[in-house]
């Protein structure tokens, strides 16, 4: 059986900021998918952008890039919606 090595806390911080980021996005989803906010609403690319972010950052770290790039453009899109609302 192999040991897996310790984690350090660097990881540990950026695998919540990761989490965290995937929980925003599907806070954003379900949100709209309940008719609880619409997609105009700043919440919604606010949330997506937020996710978006933990998202890119926690792949960073785990060097896994197609997540970086889908995250970044998700992000792009998300600050574009953002700032177009007011």
């Amino acid at each position: 059986m192999m040991r897996r090595a310790p984690r350090s806390a660097v990881h540990v911080v950026m695998e919540v900021i990761g989490w965290l980021g995937a929980l925003a996005v599907l806070i954003a989803y379900a949100l709209v998918s309940l008719q609880w906010i619409t997609s105009a609403d700043p919440r919604f690319p606010m949330l997506n952008g937020l996710g978006a972010l933990g998202l890119a950052a926690h792949a960073i770290t785990a060097r896994d890039y197609p997540i970086v790039a889908l995250n970044s453009i998700w992000l792009v899109i998300a600050l574009i919606a953002l700032f177009s609302s007011y």
